[in-house]
């Protein structure tokens, strides 16, 4: 899944190199809910939220194709009484997550001269995590939470999927609408790997209410 992921990415980037004409930056600022799904709220029918900051720099052009920055600010919390010990060790079962997440992406709006202008997108970018316990202590230094041996970094790539809208206010202001499923390549975001019950990296999602400002300035990117 992760080659195709890389594949759909590197092939949409290739193809917008040289095909784009940027009428100039276009700079958002938001603010949104987040969740995990991991080990500790898998359990959940409806998964708590907490807030996040939203900063985006997106490269406004006249084709369908958005190429642009977004970096997310925030934590979430999770807790259960659900996981067993395992050869001695307890995993935690509480944790608070700060993280930082950095990402560049490629957004497709096949209608962007509607003043209503749904796109999908997919990215590439770097999640910074910290996971802590309710002391505000790091897990990650914790090592009787986890088995011997058991250590993780904490840093990870990730890939956003998105989906959203754009509503255009004016020329230059527009208010956007934006959900993201970001995959990982860790099981580590609420320091439980081994001892979980639960297969497969830790994901995020995010709902997102933003508003963009587009800086006038032409240019041509590319060949």
């Amino acid at each position: 899944m992760k080659k195709g992921i890389w594949c759909v990415i590197l092939s949409l980037f290739y193809y917008s190199y040289g095909q784009i004409s940027v009428k100039g930056p276009r700079i958002g600022i938001g603010y949104g809910a987040n969740t995990y799904l991991g080990d500790l709220n898998y359990q959940e029918k409806l998964h708590r939220v907490y807030p996040a900051l939203h900063l985006e720099l997106n490269f406004e052009t006249q084709k369908a194709f958005m190429p642009g920055f977004h970096v997310i600010i925030g934590n979430f919390i999770a807790q259960t009484r659900n996981l067993p010990p395992v050869d001695g060790r307890q995993p935690n079962a509480f944790v608070k997550t700060p993280f930082v997440n950095a990402s560049f992406g490629l957004k497709i709006r096949p209608f962007f001269k509607s003043p209503i202008s749904p796109f999908v997108g997919a990215g590439l970018g770097l999640l910074h995590f910290t996971p802590k316990n309710e002391q505000n202590q790091n897990l990650s230094s914790i090592i009787s939470t986890r088995l011997p041996g058991e250590s993780y970094p904490s840093n990870t790539l990730c890939f956003p999927l998105s989906l959203g809208s754009d509503l255009k206010l004016s020329r230059n202001f527009s208010l956007g609408l934006q959900y993201l499923y970001v995959l990982t390549t860790t099981d580590y975001l609420d320091n439980i790997g081994k001892l979980g019950t639960q297969s497969g990296n830790d994901k995020m999602m995010h709902l997102s209410l933003s508003l963009q400002i587009v800086l006038e300035g032409a240019q041509r990117l590319g060949r």
